[in-house]
């Protein structure tokens, strides 16, 4: 439980912005430097392919999914998602194990980052629905990326 407020301290009052992403790649290439071979749990690479695979699905690219929006999802889980109240479980991700089949390395992932940023930042991004919590728009998807992001970071930090 305590690990769970440390995260969700965490990511609570986080922006989707610069600081974000450098803080995010500086502890993911931490955690690739201290990963032991043979680990078992979650890797880092593998976390780092999910996180690219989401970032490309909000920027419309790859398999749209079909949205499934329930009057309670609306209503009930979307508030809890994206205030970090509830964590991102694998029912409300966007980017399924088949979307990260190919291994992306973190300068990757901070392109993907980059080039997210600036969309936003142009007022260039029309992200899709997603497919359970409905109609997100800008401003959820960066909450939505802040607690997602942050909850596997803290999973892989143990």
């Amino acid at each position: 439980m305590e690990g769970m407020v440390t995260w969700y301290l965490d990511t609570h009052m986080q922006a989707f912005d610069h600081d974000f992403v450098e803080d995010t790649l500086a502890r993911l290439r931490r955690l690739q430097d201290e990963a032991q071979p043979g680990d078992e749990s979650e890797t880092v690479s593998a976390v780092v392919a999910h996180l690219a695979a989401s970032l490309r699905y909000t920027m419309r690219r790859g398999v749209q999914r079909p949205v499934r929006c329930t009057w309670s999802a609306r209503h009930f889980w979307r508030p809890l998602v994206l205030r970090g109240i509830v964590p991102v479980s694998p029912r409300f991700d966007v980017a399924l194990p088949g979307d990260a089949a190919a291994e992306h390395d973190i300068e990757t992932l901070h392109a993907l980052f980059d080039e997210y940023l600036g969309l936003v930042q142009a007022g260039e991004l029309a992200p899709p629905y997603h497919p359970i919590l409905g109609d997100l728009g800008v401003d959820g998807w960066a909450r939505f990326h802040v607690h997602h992001i942050g909850q596997h970071v803290h999973e892989l930090s143990g």
